[in-house]
């Protein structure tokens, strides 16, 4: 039975009849409709005053709950007894009847009607019915006239008392209470999320507002008001501009949690899988939600057979649908109501609870419908802050809130889109709870019977079974001997005719006896070039595998005696070698003089003397490169390796595959089984593969994709080709800046410096020039000219005695153009003009950039990079990130420099924010013992987050993420995590490391790949460790050689923990390819390495030159803030 309108049924009762006699009250009442027999009479006698007492509280607490809560109102129908029987109000006296309807006197506001109607019951008798319809009432409470009035909501079928907090609440939904422009607490400027204010000055009334001052502008928005001689912020300013408002209402933040059961089975579900936050201004928590949703792997992505052949991917819901049911979720809660907004996610729904009703206009809507058959026009809960949203643009250009109404039917459209079940809404007294039906189960199934696709990608790496007696060892039995087991394959190996170059960290380096590469005679007499390959043991996913990979081997064949003909024997000591005693043996010297070797010996851990015409030192390339120098030997030794080691060439991954899959076969044979105490251990002849479709097993890994990361440009433009949008486009940073140069050169190289500078204003091929470019003009008032590379530093120390005023200048609008030839210096000579006059300039506070011959000489196709590097170190920005990164609020790059004795340390950090952009630089001015890393390292991440917290930047529960590269051992991540603990008790801690030296190589055998594997794929291979492919095949450059992917390994921590946890594998990978979009120095569209590695080796590159020259190296803080080093 469809359900009437109140006012309808008052007006026409005959029209609902059957519905007013229900033959049960849960059949009738409701939100809308309530009935009560008008009391017992007893005979003749009229009704107690007790029992008329009760009929008038009814009515008086039933009008009142109608006229509060509901928009159509309510009817209250006297004289129907519970089972639908006409009772009828006629044994009232006229008294006692006036008593109850009389709603002045019973109410101090009301809109109600009173209506006798006349009619019959079942036995034909003649009755009348008192209706009551209470309108809703748009501009009061609805109350009793008391001192202390009472009043009431409506709540399905009961009139409940109406508490002071639900007073406050119908106050504020019926415009009773402007809250908005409330003070609500004291505000300073400290406060304030500088990102969100710097964005919100471009969109809120930029002519008008341009030259305001923060608070000035802060104050025209609404955000913050006076209360008495301060300014104290609005509940919206709070929520929108705060850095932490959670620091005030606990309560207004985001949770997303995850349970691995059905939501039928809420009741039961345990302890979530997955939990977390998303704090900060509400800007944020929308963008590090929707990011986090879209990137990480919370939702599944689910394969599906498309109509005309072949597999594609879904999300397991439509993204644009989870966005808009978060910003809704976000804009619209109640913030009076002291709970988050829940996300819980099941396997087959994702479901979101929000503080407060719907506010529907003019209309109520059932406790329980359909988006899809619902059009909901809502009235904003929150008017300020959906108005600020709607100024505010995400990455695409798109308001990050649209009316009510939009958002939920584009909501339902997406659902439709991919044939899920429309949304639905459940309504409660104050929240709303959406449901999202993914079905997830039920596509997967669909899917895998359909399955029938042949695998084109495998890795280097070949499965071990390792057997005890009659079955195979434990994972924990393999991890206790691992050691054991490499060695006894090196043992095997070079009982089968290998010569074991090397071997180290589980890492065996072999080459077969008898075989080398082809080279002049001349040459074999000083080095010979083997076909080798690299071999190593792994633990993946719980159990055994090997790793081949191929290389080219150098080993100098000359002995001690014929080496100190060129290189001081002295020189020698710490380097390998092999020495004969019996026979030849590996080890390390140890010291060395006119006639002998202290040797000490790998194996049997032992020092001895050794002749030095019985020693074979391993020399270095520098070295060897330096006695073919010395003999007149003309030899191009890094052409030859690159040419052996397939990596001069593209195409080289398909050739490199084939030497593996040969060696390993001929591995599996020959060297195999391996034997060592009770175990035997044998290698599987074929190759991992690698799927998209089929869960991890020991055969196949399963492999994910990540989409290319687009980086945003002038006026929000964004393109994956960073080159093509710098030109295309022009920087993010808008802002007009104009530059110095003081450019400094040989005397004979005017000409040239001129055209360069000339070159840089104005460009060339695609390059525009730097003014169109960056918005940067560059300028220089003479070029200054020196009679020789000398001179170069003298010319330097001039200007800065002349002009002490350019020593740290915080502006930054000058750099100094220096020609630094290389010529007759080596790339590491730290005497070099190179490194003397950059950390002159570097410790002064001013930005310097080094040309060499080739750039000054020809600038084509240089420019573009070199008006790059000046404009970023003078602090413009190029390129940024449009999304912030997820599950992340700061990267530091962690990493330090070791002195070539290895007894001393230098130690330094870059800090990079969640969109990848630079901070600051922050490091250690004089090198520290070594063996007191642990402490300096603490000390350096704590100074780090001190700067974050004191420049209002550490959020609460923040997420840190430390990235290296170097070793760091456990004991340093304790100290480091205890230091970070000691400023940021509550922050999560990531330590990442980032291996760039491992043994992987991921191939793809499809034709219209290079060999390699897609960049942007990743293949987790244990719980906290995943390979990405970073230079893989793409579209935006050719890979020469075999690209080699990132192992990357994690050990997280919560803010209650001592021990790991697991962490989101897809969010790490993520994180990582998205900080490889990020490098200054160059306009490619990637770098191999995140920017926080690379910069680091950069960092560790130069302050190991200046470690050398002398201690301390102190960076001008003036520089901390750009990239100095690129």
């Amino acid at each position: 039975m469809t359900r009437p309108s109140p006012r309808h049924l008052f007006d026409d009762p005959l029209s609902g009849w059957a519905f007013l006699t229900q033959p049960t009250d849960d059949k009738f009442e409701g939100q809308h409709f309530d009935r009560k027999e008008a009391g017992r009479p007893q005979g003749n006698t009229q009704l107690s005053s007790k029992e008329l007492d009760g009929i008038k509280a009814h009515v008086i607490k039933t009008v009142s709950a109608f006229a509060n809560s509901n928009f159509e109102g309510g009817l209250l129908v006297l004289g129907i007894s519970s089972d639908g029987e006409i009772k009828g109000i006629d044994h009232l006296s006229e008294t006692q009847s006036n008593s109850i309807t009389d709603l002045n006197s019973l109410l101090h506001t009301h809109a109600a009607e009173v209506r006798f109607y006349p009619c019959q019951d079942t036995s034909g008798s003649e009755k009348t019915l008192c209706l009551i319809y209470s309108a809703y009432l748009p501009n009061a409470i609805c109350e009793t006239p008391e001192k202390l009035p009472k009043a009431w909501v409506r709540n399905g079928s009961q009139s409940l008392p109406m508490s002071q907090e639900i007073r406050e609440r119908i106050r504020l939904q019926k415009g009773l209470l402007d809250i908005d422009s409330k003070p609500w607490c004291p505000f300073t400027l400290e406060d304030i999320d500088a990102e969100v204010i710097k964005e919100f000055r471009r969109v809120f009334h930029p002519e008008s507002t341009r030259d305001f001052s923060d608070e000035r502008l802060l104050y025209q928005a609404g955000a913050i008001v006076k209360n008495g001689d301060e300014y104290w912020f609005t509940l919206p300013g709070l929520l929108f501009f705060a850095s932490n408002p959670q620091r005030v209402l606990s309560h207004a933040y985001l949770r997303l949690l995850k349970f691995l059961v059905s939501s039928s089975q809420y009741q039961n579900r345990g302890l979530p899988s997955f939990d977390k936050d998303f704090r900060g201004p509400i800007t944020k928590q929308i963008r590090a939600a929707r990011t986090f949703l879209r990137e990480a792997a919370f939702f599944e992505r689910l394969q599906y057979r498309k109509p005309d052949g072949g597999f594609a991917e879904q999300s397991e819901l439509p993204t644009i649908a989870v966005d808009e049911a978060i910003v809704n979720a976000v804009a619209h809660r109640d913030y009076q109501t002291k709970n988050p907004v829940y996300c819980e996610h099941y396997t087959d729904a994702f479901v979101v609870k929000n503080p407060g009703r719907i506010q529907q206009q003019n209309i109520d809507l059932p406790d329980r419908f359909s988006l899809g058959a619902t059009i909901l026009d809502s009235m904003p809960r929150n008017r300020k802050l959906v108005e600020w949203l709607r100024l505010m643009r995400d990455p695409d250009g798109n308001t990050f809130v649209q009316a009510l109404s939009e958002g939920t039917q584009r909501i339902a459209r997406e659902m439709l889109a991919l044939n899920l079940l429309q949304p639905s809404v459940i309504l409660r007294e104050n929240e709303t709870i959406l449901r999202l039906e993914s079905e997830a189960e039920k596509r997967k199934a669909a899917f895998l019977a359909s399955l029938q696709v042949a695998k084109t990608e495998f890795m280097n790496v070949y499965p071990l079974t390792v057997i005890k007696g009659n079955d195979c060892a434990t994972r924990d039995e393999i991890h206790v001997r691992l050691g054991e087991l490499i060695k006894a394959l090196r043992d095997s190996l070079a009982a089968h005719n290998w010569y074991i170059d090397r071997f180290s960290f589980s890492q065996i380096v072999a080459h077969r006896k008898g075989i080398d590469l082809a080279i002049p005679p001349d040459i074999k007499k000083v080095l010979r070039l083997y076909p080798a390959y690299c071999i190593q043991i792994h633990e993946m996913l719980g159990r055994a595998y090997v790793s081949v990979d191929y290389t080219c081997q150098v080993l100098s064949v000359l002995k001690g005696n014929e080496i100190g003909e060129y290189i001081p024997i002295e020189d020698l000591a710490g380097q390998r070698c092999s020495a004969r005693l019996e026979d030849w043996q590996v080890g390390r010297i140890v010291s060395a003089d006119a006639e002998w070797m202290s040797i000490y010996f790998f194996d049997t851990e032992e020092e001895k003397q050794v002749q030095l015409d019985k020693v074979i030192p391993s020399l270095s390339l520098t070295q060897i490169e330096f006695i073919l120098q010395e003999k007149k030997i003309t030899f191009d030794l890094h052409g030859a390796i690159k040419k052996y080691s397939l990596a001069s060439e593209t195409g080289a991954a398909r050739k490199r595959a084939e030497r593996i899959q040969k060696t390993a076969s001929q591995l599996s044979t020959d060297i195999f089984p391996i034997l060592f105490g009770e175990f035997i251990v044998q290698m599987g002849e074929k190759a991992v593969t690698l799927s998209e479709i089929e869960k991890a097993s020991d055969s196949t890994f399963h492999i994910e994709r990540l989409s290319e990361p687009a980086v945003e440009f002038r006026d929000r433009h964004k393109l994956p080709d960073v080159r093509e949008g710098i030109t295309k486009y022009g920087s993010y940073d808008t802002e007009p800046h104009n530059i110095e140069l003081i450019p400094i050169c040989l005397e004979d190289q005017r000409q040239q410096m001129e055209a360069l500078i000339s070159r840089l204003k104005t460009g060339k091929y695609k390059y525009r020039g730097a003014e169109r470019t960056f918005s940067t003009r560059f300028s220089y008032p003479t070029i200054v000219t020196t009679d020789s590379v000398e001179g170069i530093d003298r010319e330097v120390r001039r200007l800065l005695s002349e002009h002490p005023d350019w020593i740290g200048n915080i502006n930054l609008d000058r750099l100094f153009l220096i020609y630094t030839p290389k010529k007759g210096y080596s790339t590491d000579d730290e005497k070099s003009p190179y490194f003397v006059v950059k950390r002159r300039l570097l410790e002064a506070g001013i930005p310097c950039q080094m040309l060499d011959t080739g750039t000054l000489n020809n600038p084509d196709w240089k420019d573009l990079n070199l008006a790059l590097n000046i404009i970023a170190k003078c602090g413009v920005t190029p390129w940024v990130l449009p999304e912030n990164i997820p599950d992340a609020d700061f990267f530091v790059g962690l990493s330090y420099t070791q002195s070539r004795d290895g007894q001393k340390i230098l130690g330094f950090a870059n800090v990079f924010n969640s969109y990848g952009k630079w901070e600051f630089y922050a490091g250690n001015t004089t090198a520290f013992d070594a063996r007191k890393r642990s402490e300096y390292l603490s000390n350096l991440a704590r100074s780090a987050l001190e700067r974050l917290k004191r420049e209002q930047l550490l959020p609460t529960g923040a997420n840190l993420v430390f990235h290296h590269s170097v070793r760091i051992s456990k004991e340093d991540y304790r100290a480091v995590l205890s230091g970070v603990r000691g400023i940021a008790p509550d922050a999560s801690v990531s330590f990442v490391w980032i291996n760039v030296h491992n043994n992987f190589r991921l191939f793809d055998s499809k034709v219209e790949t290079d060999g390699s594997i897609q960049r942007g794929s990743f293949v987790p291979i244990s719980r906290r460790r995943l390979l990405l492919s970073t230079t893989g095949t793409n579209v935006y450059r050719k890979t020469l050689g075999t690209p080699r992917p990132l192992e990357i390994s994690v050990d997280h921590y919560r803010p209650d923990s001592t021990e790991p946890v697991t962490c989101d594998a897809r969010s790490l990978a993520l994180q990582v390819l998205s900080l490889t979009k990020l490098n200054w120095a160059s306009t490619d569209s990637f770098t191999a390495e995140p920017i926080t590695i690379k910069y680091a080796g950069d960092i560790a590159y130069l302050t190991a030159a200046f470690l050398r020259q002398h201690e301390p190296f102190q960076l001008h803080p003036v520089l901390e803030r750009t990239p100095w080093f690129v």
